[in-house]
């Protein structure tokens, strides 16, 4: 689990920690975190998505060659907790796996429940492979 800066040329590190991780890590794998950046344009409401704050997640997320883990419930993860007109909506907390976390948890699955008093949704990870 990673917490992510909220500016986009600090979270550079980040990116860069996580592909040498990459590079070094045999086997099932995941990263957990509220990574403050929006994958896709679709992953936020009130506010518009530039393809420059999704470049270098993006790259990372590629080159790491991640899939997201499967997920119930909310969507977007994350909201500013302001008035009607001025609500933001965002997916920003993501658990992302490798192909072999796949292959030897093929049933798991993320359950992201509502905020509730805080400004991110929790999170639940089951990861029970039937067996």
């Amino acid at each position: 689990m990673v917490y992510a800066y909220n500016d986009m040329a600090l979270r550079r590190n980040l990116w860069k920690e996580i592909k040498e991780i990459y590079n070094h890590t045999r086997g099932p794998w995941d990263v957990m975190t509220d990574f403050s950046s929006v994958l896709y344009k679709e992953d936020r409401v009130g506010c518009p998505v530039t393809m420059a704050e999704t470049r270098d997640f993006r790259q990372c997320y590629d080159t790491c060659c991640f899939q997201e883990l499967r997920s119930t419930g909310a969507y977007y993860t994350w909201n500013n907790k302001q008035s009607l007109e001025d609500r933001v909506h965002s997916r920003i907390d993501r658990v992302l796996i490798n192909m072999d976390w796949l292959s030897q948890l093929p049933v798991s699955m993320v359950h992201y429940m509502t905020e509730g008093l805080f400004d991110h949704s929790p999170a639940m990870i089951n990861w029970e492979n039937g067996n």
